[in-house]
Formats: C-alpha cells, structure tokens, sequence
C-alpha cells in the first residue's frame, strides 16, 4: 500500500459564479505486480509447459481519497485514470532507479 499526493480542480460555486478551485488531496493506493500464471509440464519440467490460467499484468487499484481535512473525495473517471497514471508513472521511475 502506498501513499501519492496531488491536487485536482473542482468548480465551486461562489455567489453565483462558477470558479475553478485546487484542492490537495491525499490517495491511498495497492499496487499489485504482474503474476505469471500457472503452466503446465513439459517433457517433464514443470512450468516449461502451455499455460493452465493467464499471466496478469502488474496494475494499482484506488482504495480511498482524502483531502487536506480527511474527509472523503469521490473522483470522476478522468481525475481517477489521470492519478492512476500518476501513481504508475511514479512506480515505474522508482524501478528504474
């Protein structure tokens, strides 16, 4: 589990106008690494067979979103696949280093 902090922008209404505002929030996050799946024998070497189940691919799930004062976001799809790319693009440099 990780921890991966940002901010988006929301509309909010201020007498009457619709402005954009920043809010900081705070994502908690699960990545999970890809997995091989299970083989089959092969001449008699175990695992050097056809595949019994797919290989997943590594990917991170969401688990909550809070802003600054712990409360609770709902984010919407665009906010979601943007931090999401965030948070993998992070992972992926964090490996390479």
């Amino acid at each position: 589990m990780g921890t991966h902090y940002t901010t988006i922008l929301r509309e909010k209404n201020v007498n009457g106008t619709d402005v954009e505002e920043e809010i900081e929030i705070e994502v908690e996050y699960t990545a999970h690494r890809a997995h091989r799946g299970m083989r089959d024998s092969l001449g008699g070497k175990a695992g050097a067979g056809p595949p019994l189940e797919p290989d997943e691919d590594a990917y991170v799930e969401i688990d909550e979103v809070f802003d600054k004062d712990g409360i609770d976001i709902e984010l919407t799809i665009q906010e979601h696949e943007r931090i999401l790319e965030e948070i993998e693009d992070g992972l992926a440099d964090s490996a390479i280093d």
